[in-house]
């Protein structure tokens, strides 16, 4: 056991749990400063409110002598420093990688917390890479941001900032289904939820659209019918909740969560009482669990887990992550988005899915370009 291990398995849960929170709570204000800084006017101002929420990040990394977590604090701290001095102008890919930096921030809390973990090797090589950054002065620092967003997602084309993914998407060919008498009443049902949610516009649309996609890319895919009942149906349970859950915009407390963790069971006891809809019914009862054994409702693992079901997690997840909701006004790109969902890949996502899901953009954005 190293050094850095020893403080972490020396930490107490409380206190790793309390150090998870001030993360959030931090990254939340960073996100909010710098969403869409590129088109604001006093972008200077923006970056200047960072240095709040970047001393107190340090603060609490301090007081669990994580040191690796303070450097690299301090270098991105560095870079905002030297952009206000230079009174650099924020592009879109700046702002990106600016968000991209804190991403793997969290990313590195949460292993730490989690699986009591910190990839120091990791944050040292990005930390020199931002010092890089720094060093190179503002003349360079445009050419360089491309490649750095390549260098912080590994797995995700650097030309694939904000919502490119799903414009992209929108030109593919919807694969073709029979929507029979069934499918039309899930499909109608769907459709009020929706409209009830005030963030869900035409939200089953899209999800059904990137599912039968990478459902399509799958060596032994899912049934087409089967798959679309259930994206319609996964989370029709969830119009049994008062508005004052749907549209909270706090925190949700340990009441709030169980109940919306009732919404997978509930759903699945509507479909699977309906005759031939018992394979989407077992989807949208296990489209909540994870491979790694920490989902819900039964906390299954990889191999008792429905492809079905992996499937609707990745989409439900990547439209969570882009969408504004009640209780986060913010929200992700499709590039920090799709980093996001492979970060996870093994533990949270089925790597066989996220292989699908990045073939698809990659083939559908890339090669269109090249011919």
């Amino acid at each position: 056991m190293n050094f850095i291990e020893q403080i972490i398995d020396d930490l107490d849960e409380e206190f790793l749990q309390d150090f998870l929170d001030s993360i959030y709570n931090e990254q939340s204000s960073i996100e909010q400063y710098l969403m869409h800084i590129h088109k604001a006017p006093n972008q200077q101002e923006r970056l200047k409110s960072l240095f709040g929420p970047l001393e107190k990040l340090k603060m609490v990394c301090r007081l669990g002598f994580l040191d690796p977590l303070v450097s690299y604090v301090q270098v991105a701290e560095d870079l905002i420093d030297t952009l206000l001095i230079e009174k650099a102008v924020i592009t879109e890919e700046l702002a990106e990688f600016l968000l991209l930096i804190f991403d793997e921030l969290r990313a590195a809390s949460e292993d730490l917390v989690e699986r009591h973990t910190l990839d120091t090797v990791l944050l040292s090589s990005l930390h020199d890479k931002i010092r890089d950054l720094i060093d190179s002065g503002p003349s360079n620092q445009n050419e360089e941001i491309k490649f750095l967003i390549e260098e912080f997602t590994p797995r995700v084309h650097a030309d694939l900032v904000f919502n490119a993914f799903e414009s992209t998407l929108k030109e593919i060919k919807k694969p073709v289904i029979e929507i029979d008498a069934d499918l039309e009443v899930f499909k109608g049902l769907a459709e009020c939820l929706d409209q009830r949610c005030q963030h869900w516009d035409r939200r089953t649309g899209k999800l059904l659209h990137m599912a039968l996609l990478i459902n399509e890319e799958l060596p032994n895919s899912v049934d087409k019918a089967q798959m679309a009942g259930a994206v319609y149906m996964h989370d029709i349970a969830m119009a049994f909740l008062p508005d004052s859950l749907l549209h909270k915009t706090g925190r949700y407390d340990a009441i709030d969560i169980m109940l919306l963790q009732q919404h997978p069971i509930q759903s699945y006891e509507i479909l699977h009482r309906m005759q031939d809809w018992q394979e989407a019914a077992l989807i949208v009862h296990q489209h909540h669990e994870r491979p790694d054994g920490k989902g819900y409702p039964h906390g299954l693992k990889s191999k008792d887990i429905h492809l079905g079901a992996s499937i609707l997690a990745l989409v439900d997840t990547y439209f969570s992550l882009t969408t504004q909701r009640s209780d986060r006004q913010y929200t992700k790109s499709a590039l920090r988005a799709i980093s996001e969902l492979n970060r996870n890949n093994g533990t949270q996502f089925n790597p066989l899915v996220i292989s699908a899901f990045n073939g698809l953009f990659s083939e559908s954005m890339f090669d269109q370009d090249e011919a």
